[in-house]
């Protein structure tokens, strides 16, 4: 397991995970900006 990872981080993928299985399916949308709905660049990992 990474280390670097943030458990914060963590639940919240897994809370959505959670909720679209909960309501039959839906989209989990993973590197954009919640303000201003465009891809978040700045903040994407260097080793993916």
């Amino acid at each position: 397991m990474d280390r670097s990872v943030q458990p914060a981080g963590i639940a919240k993928i897994v809370k959505a995970a959670f909720a679209l299985r909960n309501r039959n399916g839906g989209f989990l949308v993973v590197g954009f900006d919640d303000k201003t709905l465009l891809p978040d660049a700045a903040n994407a990992p260097t080793d993916i």
